[in-house]
């Protein structure tokens, strides 16, 4: 499944499609934490970007396919870029698990 969920005191507060990493540039699992962002776009284009893992990101791109067909990143639709972007602040916790 490729869906990213927010989750308060334990409880899902959203669920939300994305695209993580295609086989050949995966998306690691893992528990990380956001420790970098950009307001707008990114040197490569990236939408509100949040980083989690190295130059592995949660941000808006214009195609969200339903399959992993990212460079490792998380893509979300950029309508919820600038949402999570806000909700995602330094230091929030960030679980990837497939």
């Amino acid at each position: 499944r490729q869906v990213l969920a927010t989750v308060r005191d334990g409880q899902v507060q959203a669920i939300i499609h994305v695209s993580t990493g295609k086989p050949s540039t995966p998306t690691f699992d893992g528990t990380f934490h956001v420790f970098r962002k950009i307001a707008g776009y990114s040197p490569h284009r990236l939408y509100y970007p949040s980083y989690f893992d190295g130059f592995r990101a949660i941000h808006g791109w214009p195609q969200v396919p339903s399959y992993a067909a990212s460079h490792g990143c998380t893509r979300v639709p950029y309508w919820t870029a600038k949402w999570i972007f806000h909700l995602a602040t330094i230091g929030t916790t960030v679980i990837v698990h497939h």
